[in-house]
């Protein structure tokens, strides 16, 4: 189980100091425990709280950033069948990790918002496109894990945790 939030600041009235983005990232420690980083885009802020599992390498921590197209994904959850997708669909690709993360990340980079088609799993994941300036949003079909929402005219935020939307809102 990882723990991640992302904020879009709309207006360049609203600001998130330190020590509010270190609050964010402390409130979901509990949900990884392994590493936990902060990565600045733009207007946009991403939190991520690592739980390792699959692949425990640094490399595969997150926020990750695809070095071919600049895309970022924040994760959690299992990706079963990410290996039969790397070996069906990303054969050629070079893989930096053995996580299901990058696998995630790669195959968004293929399949845009069609990548819903291909995953079995349980998830919840964020990624900013980064030549169209957009982020995606998806959780699994039963939302076993869990993918909450909060906008007003400032901001837009979303998480695995309402704790941390509350912390933005104040």
């Amino acid at each position: 189980m990882c723990g991640f939030t992302v904020i879009i600041k709309k207006t360049k009235n609203k600001k998130i100091d330190e020590t509010l983005k270190k609050k964010i990232l402390l409130s979901q420690t509990h949900r990884g425990p392994d590493n936990s980083k902060i990565l600045e885009k733009k207007n946009i802020i991403f939190f991520h709280n690592r739980l390792s599992i699959i692949d425990l390498s640094q490399k595969a921590s997150q926020p990750m950033t695809c070095k071919k197209t600049g895309n970022i994904i924040v994760f959690n959850g299992e990706i079963y069948n990410f290996k039969e997708l790397k070996q069906n669909y990303l054969r050629n690709e070079k893989f930096e990790t053995s996580s299901d993360t990058e696998v995630i990340l790669k195959l968004y980079n293929r399949f845009k918002e069609n990548i819903h088609k291909y995953l079995n799993g349980i998830f919840s994941f964020v990624i900013y496109d980064n030549k169209r300036n957009k982020l995606f949003l998806i959780r699994d079909r039963f939302g076993f894990k869990p993918l909450i929402y909060f906008e007003d005219k400032e901001l837009f935020v979303c998480s695995t945790e309402t704790r941390s939307i509350n912390l933005v809102r104040g």
